[in-house]
């Protein structure tokens, strides 16, 4: 399942992707009517004979201010485009670019919001030239030997906050993108109130969550679940669960956050000591909210919010829980 401000980004390598609301191509700058921006990148290299040579195939990293990233490639005129929300984003070449003897690496911060214009990378913003490089011939940006990554010795990647301070963080790599596929396994606790039919009032207690599943595709997971409430008093212990199918959506392909639904069966138990047990079963839902974290690759911390309501022949509860998992993927 790494809450955070949402970045919600559609990316294409291509002149030709992007929302066609009209026959009118969009221009870097135009807004879509999710709120989106159209950012542009152009990576061009200049050399003693020409000027403006594109880069083709050339592979950079797109950082929103909550970490969450994807990468692109420029496409055959050198440029990429990105459905961006208004924020601030990081522009990053995790490998540097040889040319003309030397190697250029990128780590820009940029405005994106409604009217920014073509964004260039070049000779000009490069943040680190190492060089020289090797002693072979120069090549030209637009072979695929030139757009290929080199070996050489870059700065450690900057956050949107220290390239504000001109302050490079301890860290020598670039974030990895999220990872949302296959298998995944969330565990979590929290507090729960507890209301019901016939109640006076609401009752706090424990809560519990344990679900697993497989996942679909970024944005969405299935699998089965569990969540339970539980509160001890004057020697009698109630309990009440769900066991249940269970959807998670996830509106962006690279956000955290997540919508989750699930509906099966339902218990409600009295455990009372020295007279035993009594319970009953029913009909469960549940409903959710979370955001993951990322803490690792493959490791999120997600705070969430969930609802889930039992019906039984005799009874009718409900419980609001906050708390705080882990979801590995």
């Amino acid at each position: 399942m790494t809450t955070r401000p949402l970045i919600i980004a559609l990316f294409a390598a291509s002149a030709s992707i992007g929302p066609l609301a009209s026959a009118q191509v969009p221009a870097p700058g135009d807004m879509d009517m999710n709120g989106r921006v159209l950012a542009k990148v152009t990576v061009t290299m200049t050399d003693p004979n020409s000027y403006g040579r594109t880069v083709t195939g050339f592979l950079f990293r797109i950082i929103g201010e909550n970490g969450d990233e994807i990468s692109v490639r420029t496409d055959d005129t050198g440029s990429a485009r990105a459905w961006l929300l208004p924020g601030s984003y990081r522009f990053v070449t995790p490998e540097p670019l040889r040319w003309q003897n030397s190697a250029y690496t990128w780590d820009l911060v940029m405005p994106i919001r409604a009217g920014t214009g073509l964004i260039r990378l070049s000779q000009a913003n490069a943040a680190s030239v190492v060089g020289p490089a090797s002693p072979t011939s120069p090549t030209s940006p637009t072979s695929p030997a030139a757009s290929a990554p080199r070996p050489a010795a870059p700065e450690p990647p900057r956050t949107i906050e220290s390239q504000r301070r001109g302050a490079a963080t301890p860290s020598p790599s670039v974030p990895h993108s999220r990872s949302r596929e296959g298998f995944w396994f969330n565990v979590g606790f929290g507090y729960g109130g507890l209301t019901c039919k016939d109640c006076n009032g609401t009752a706090g207690g424990l809560t519990v969550g344990l679900s697993l599943g497989g996942t679909l595709s970024p944005r969405l997971s299935v699998g089965v679940g569990t969540m339970g409430w539980t509160k001890s008093e004057s020697g009698s212990t109630l309990t009440v669960a769900t066991v249940d199918a269970r959807v998670r959506f996830y509106p962006s392909e690279i956000g955290g956050f997540f919508l989750t639904g699930g509906a099966g069966v339902g218990t409600i138990g009295d455990d009372v000591t020295g007279v035993g047990r009594a319970g009953e079963t029913g009909f469960g839902v549940a409903i959710g909210l979370g955001i993951d974290f990322r803490a690792s690759d493959n490791v999120n911390v997600t705070p969430f919010w969930n609802g889930f309501a039992i019906r039984t022949a005799n009874a009718d509860v409900s419980v609001n829980q906050l708390g705080l998992g882990l979801t590995f993927h």
